[in-house]
């Protein structure tokens, strides 16, 4: 059977070659290579001495300012050794910022026992005295096995700046979340908050939630606020707040194991209150200019015509350093601890009952749950009998 060629006959003519194209990236491989191995220039002698005595020595390029210079017996045209560059931390002389630490694996267990445990009774590391009794705290919570004697106190001088630490990033964190859902209400709620009395009130327990529009403040602070103040996914988890009330959750015989102490409530209200006109001013902006970056820093941010800069929160210092206090000025903690004994009060009220049992209600109602713990009121999935399903053997043994 002779060979078909009509394929040869389908294809089209082709094109003639674009001499410019072809100059074009020729002349920018050339451009290309020199770059990478620029051409070697020797200099001129001075002397006719100088000029016979370099025609006997090989031409030695030059390394450059911020390279090891070569040893003399140093062969020009001998290939390189790859050696592996050392890590080290880099500093950025613009603005004189180093990289971020790596930490290792202790700091994590130390930060995990904090968020998952030591965060429902500390929020602050204040002085010398409470950074050593946190410290012991979680050496316990670690429950390090055949320790030797001497091992705690070698452990704890050698921890402790990582056990403050971590309760700073702890705290960091649940600002965030904090703030994450005061947007989402921000955006979902015609660029509106709620006011900060009645944020005081649902803590306090004495809003009213027979006027529109209060029930529903008072179920965003159950569902959403309180969530983020626990700084982890498993306290205020949908699990307990859609099961049980506030007051349920802080019956346990140790305020360590009590999903939602009165600390949780202050350090929320403290929280919104410090940076409440501050996250205002940052939602307003990122409303204007949906596509830009947030700068919050004011030695960073670059004012634009007609802007002016963020109004400061009321009690920390960006720039004011983590020495004293955590960043946060004597007058917050302060109030912190004030916040803190209110709810407590509030709590054990005839209205705090009923109000919470209110919202639990409405939690319910709202979210669809069914029966009194997480277990009931789930479909079962239908399964068949072992007897009804055909069974096929596929083993070869």
């Amino acid at each position: 059977m002779a060979p078909t060629t009509r394929h040869l006959q389908d294809r089209r003519p082709s094109r003639p070659p674009n001499l410019e194209k072809i100059r074009k990236r020729a002349a920018a491989k050339a451009k290309t290579k020199n770059r990478r191995n620029p051409p070697q220039v020797r200099r001129q002698p001075e002397s006719e001495s100088e000029e016979e005595d370099a025609e006997d020595e090989p031409y030695v390029e030059p390394a450059p300012a911020n390279q090891i210079q070569p040893p003399a017996n140093h062969v020009a045209h001998a290939p390189a050794q790859r050696v592996q560059a050392p890590v080290v931390i880099s500093i950025d002389e613009s603005d004189g910022e180093t990289k971020k630490k790596k930490h290792d694996a202790m700091f994590y267990q130390i930060k995990g026992k904090i968020q998952k445990k030591l965060w429902r009774v500390c929020k602050f590391v204040t002085c010398a005295d409470d950074r050593m009794k946190v410290a012991r705290k979680v050496y316990q919570l670690l429950n390090f096995q055949n320790a030797p004697d001497n091992h705690e106190e070698e452990w704890l001088e050698s921890r402790l700046s990582d056990v403050n630490k971590a309760v700073n990033d702890v705290r960091s964190y649940s600002v965030g979340e904090i703030k994450k859902k005061l947007h989402n209400y921000w955006t979902y709620n015609h660029r509106t908050l709620p006011s900060l009395e009645d944020l005081k009130k649902c803590m306090n327990r004495t809003l009213n939630v027979a006027l529109p529009g209060k029930l529903d403040i008072m179920k965003f602070w159950v569902d959403e606020i309180l969530d983020a103040a626990c700084a982890n996914k498993f306290d205020w988890c949908p699990h307990h707040r859609h099961y049980m009330t506030i007051t349920e959750a802080a019956q346990r015989p140790s305020n360590f194991d009590n999903y939602m102490n009165p600390s949780t409530e202050a350090w929320a209200m403290v929280c919104i209150e410090n940076y409440y006109d501050n996250w205002m001013g940052h939602f307003e902006w990122k409303h204007k200019n949906p596509k830009k970056k947030i700068v919050t820093s004011k030695k960073k941010r670059i004012l634009e015509e007609g802007e002016a800069h963020f109004p400061d929160p009321k009690w920390t210092d960006s720039h004011g350093g983590q020495t004293v206090y955590c960043g946060w000025h004597p007058d917050g903690l302060k109030k912190y601890n004030e916040y803190k004994k209110t709810n407590t009060e509030a709590r054990q009220g005839a209205r705090s009952i009923g109000l919470e049992a209110a919202i639990l209600n409405k939690l319910k109602r709202d979210w669809g749950v069914v029966g009194e713990t997480p277990d009931q009121g789930k479909p079962t999935k239908k399964r068949k009998k072992d007897e009804e399903q055909e069974k096929v053997n596929t083993l070869d043994f």
